[in-house]
């Protein structure tokens, strides 16, 4: 990971990641205790043959930008906010995506049946153009 900001190089992390034996999405948290107010860069690679595969197309990549954001002018909203839905929804209003995000997972997991959470789900991930994302299955573990 690099600290956009001031261009440092992070000790890379390694995260070993167990894969589940079926296909869908999951998640991965993040292994940094991140700065407030400063960009970051990540990188995922996934390789799914050998450690020497790292130019063959077995290899799966993905990068991006991310920043961790103080919370003050919310936390009125989310300290009144007393369910998870209704913190999704600060959480998307703001652009804050990770935490939408994880709080529709967390309904969808918690309850997969109800169809309001699977729409959610769906708004959501059609908002930050990822809807084909949406017919996958979600594999939640705790």
């Amino acid at each position: 990971m690099l600290d956009f900001t001031t261009n440092t190089k992070l000790a890379p992390k390694y995260l070993p990641v167990t894969l589940p034996s079926r296909s869908g999405v999951f998640s991965i948290p993040l292994p940094y205790s991140l700065e407030v107010g400063k960009w970051y860069r990540w990188h995922l690679i996934l390789d799914c043959n050998s450690p020497d595969s790292f130019y063959d197309d077995s290899v799966l990549f993905i990068r991006g930008l991310l920043k961790r954001v103080e919370l003050p002018k919310f936390k009125y909203e989310l300290d009144t906010k007393n369910s998870q839905q209704k913190l999704m929804t600060v959480y998307a209003e703001n652009g804050i995506w990770y935490d939408a995000l994880n709080q529709a997972a967390k309904l969808r997991c918690s309850n997969p049946q109800n169809a309001t959470f699977a729409e959610a789900w769906s708004r959501l991930l059609k908002a930050v153009e990822l809807e084909e994302i949406a017919q996958e299955s979600l594999i939640c573990r705790e």
